[in-house]
């Protein structure tokens, strides 16, 4: 995921939310809308945006305000599994 050019690794990825890596610097903060673009593994992105929930050990959680389709998540999902196979 891209917020404002810089990357940060996604963790968690769900229809309406994301848990990323966040380092200590940047400060997200609890409230905070935040925008940015989710970059998929076969290549296509989406723009998102949505509301910081939750800060705690350099993960930071946003709330969606519009939904990922569930049909893109278990694309996501399948290609994991398939090449990473026994990871969970």
């Amino acid at each position: 995921m891209f917020v404002e050019g810089e990357p940060y690794p996604v963790i968690d990825l769900c229809e309406r939310g994301i848990r990323f890596l966040s380092s200590k610097e940047e400060g997200f903060e609890i409230g905070e809308t935040v925008q940015g673009v989710v970059h998929f593994a076969d290549g296509t992105t989406i723009q998102i945006e949505g509301k910081v929930m939750r800060v705690q050990d350099r993960h930071a959680v946003l709330h969606l305000g519009t939904p990922i389709s569930p049909a893109k998540v278990l694309q996501e999902q399948r290609y994991l599994l398939r090449h990473f196979p026994g990871y969970e």
